[in-house]
């Protein structure tokens, strides 16, 4: 497997986790400024080595702290309540974000996995449909 650089993936990933119905936010320092505050910086539109991103569900008004709240209480009561899920090496792990590094990206999960930016991108098409 070729694996993609950070610059390659950046897109790719931003754009497939886009075409699932959800947003990405900025959270590296979402436990000093809040989960408002995150949400109303809006979502991210490029991606940083060294920072931690969550996703949200999309909405019209993505700097809208309630639309986004709502929505994400939606998303809950259709996943039963459990954490959304990403399929890495054929394993279903719950996971609540990822922060990408020069040559591979951490997704949090409960294992923590580093895994190639390759890997992630193709990871991408097992999350949930946000509709």
């Amino acid at each position: 497997m070729n694996d993609y650089s950070f610059q390659e993936a950046q897109k790719l990933i931003l754009d497939k986790i886009g075409s699932k119905g959800w947003n990405v936010y900025v959270s590296t320092d979402i436990s000093q400024i809040g989960v408002d505050a995150t949400i109303m910086r809006g979502p991210a539109s490029k991606l940083e080595v060294g920072e931690r991103y969550a996703l949200l569900p999309s909405v019209d008004k993505p700097k809208e702290p309630r639309l986004v709240t709502e929505k994400l209480e939606e998303v809950a009561i259709k996943l039963g309540r459990e954490p959304p899920s990403i399929l890495i090496n054929g394993e279903k792990c719950y996971w609540t974000g990822f922060m990408p590094e020069q040559s591979f990206i951490k997704v949090n999960t409960q294992e923590g996995h580093r895994i190639p930016y390759q890997e992630f991108v193709e990871a991408l098409d097992s999350i949930v449909q946000v509709e």
